[in-house]
């Protein structure tokens, strides 16, 4: 009987018999079938769980394991929402040529990284879920390449007259950085989207901050290019801190725990 739906690369895919899924499915595959409220996993089906490799279970994850994971993403959250409106303040006031600010910017994206990570070890280790690796390393990586290319250019903006770099280099430069702004927003709307489905509360708060960041730079820059004052820094910095409070507040009472075995 062709009873069964599985998502591939944001599609729906079926219906399939279960011998037709054989090969097709991982037990971290998002399938759905009749009588389901919501898409889950393919591992949370009981007759579904023959098709995967015969390997044991990860070990029950603590509740301790679970707060440490959280705490992690809290506490780096929290301090990216602190850089984040300092930098604000100091762009303001003109200070972007300020040493301090230097260090702020490669804070902002040491910091970006451990909260990337911090979701991912949460994912990983708490829910055995791990269909969002590769989102979350290619978010990692475009992210670092944004705050270093972001640093350069606040460095060098009022010095490139004395840069002499060429014309092909100017180029390769902005395509790089295009495509990493564009990976950046993809990315994090496939990681948005993943978690979304996942019916765990913890995974839904990421996959809102996933949302509102995207969101965010889609609305940063559509203000850069309309505003131009004072105004335009206190919204952008406005703007980039609201996505972090979804990761700074909310899981006090979540004890929510769903593992994907």
């Amino acid at each position: 009987m062709k009873a069964y739906y599985y998502e591939k690369e944001g599609q729906k895919v079926g219906p399939l018999s279960k011998a037709e899924l054989k090969g097709k499915v991982s037990k971290d595959t998002l399938v759905w079938k009749d009588g389901l409220e919501n898409w889950i996993v393919a591992s949370q089906l009981p007759e579904l769980k023959d098709l995967f490799q015969k390997e044991p279970p990860p070990l029950p994850s603590s509740e301790h394991e679970s707060n440490d994971e959280i705490g992690s993403v809290k506490r780096n959250a929290l301090l990216l929402f602190g850089f984040t409106i300092v930098m604000g303040i100091m762009e303001y006031f003109e200070w972007e040529n300020n040493k301090f600010y230097g260090f702020m910017i490669m804070a902002t994206v040491i910091t970006t990284y451990y909260v990337l990570k911090y979701i991912k070890k949460y994912l990983n280790n708490v829910l055995n879920y791990t269909a969002t690796n590769k989102d979350l390393n290619i978010l990692i990586a475009t992210s670092i390449i944004l705050g270093v290319a972001f640093k350069f250019i606040n460095k060098y903006e009022s010095e490139t007259s004395s840069l002499n770099l060429s014309e092909n280099v100017t180029v390769v430069f902005w395509f790089i950085l295009i495509i990493a702004f564009f990976m950046n927003l993809y990315y994090y709307f496939r990681l948005g989207k993943k978690l979304s489905k996942i019916g765990n509360e913890v995974a839904s708060r990421f996959s809102k901050f996933a949302y509102t960041t995207l969101i965010g730079f889609v609305a940063i820059v559509v203000l850069s290019i309309m505003l131009e004052n004072e105004s335009t820094i206190i919204l952008t910095t406005i703007v980039s801190a609201i996505p972090l409070l979804y990761l700074i507040i909310g899981f006090n009472n979540s004890k929510e725990q769903v593992r994907f075995v």
